[in-house]
């Protein structure tokens, strides 16, 4: 059935099989690289969000709403850089598999 959806997507696009299999492999590979990228970033903007969350805390009269906001910002980085990181991780390190999720998903 893959090899199939395959024949047709690579006949929908003028290109041969055999050409088409390694570009693919090549995007998933892009794109595991993208989300470590992405989560490279948010690391640095949750750790900065979280020491404005920490000295407004340790102030005399701290402001509850920019203690809220960054500490749930923070966590909200934090919890999108994880993720973006583990599908990074999953990209790199099995490129088939997404690149065989896209023909089945372009086939349907």
């Amino acid at each position: 059935m893959a090899m199939e959806l395959l024949d047709k997507l690579a006949t929908n696009l003028g290109l041969a099989v055999d050409h088409l299999w390694p570009v693919l492999i090549y995007q998933a590979q892009i794109g595991g690289w993208v989300r470590l990228g992405i989560g490279a970033f948010l690391a640095p903007v949750t750790v900065v969000l979280w020491g404005i969350a920490y000295r407004e805390q340790k102030k005399k009269y701290p402001s509850e709403d920019t203690l809220c906001v960054t500490a749930l910002l923070g966590v909200l980085c934090c919890l999108v850089g994880l993720l973006a990181v583990v599908c990074g991780c999953m990209h790199l390190l099995n490129p088939d598999f997404y690149a065989l999720r896209y023909i089945l998903n372009a086939g349907s």
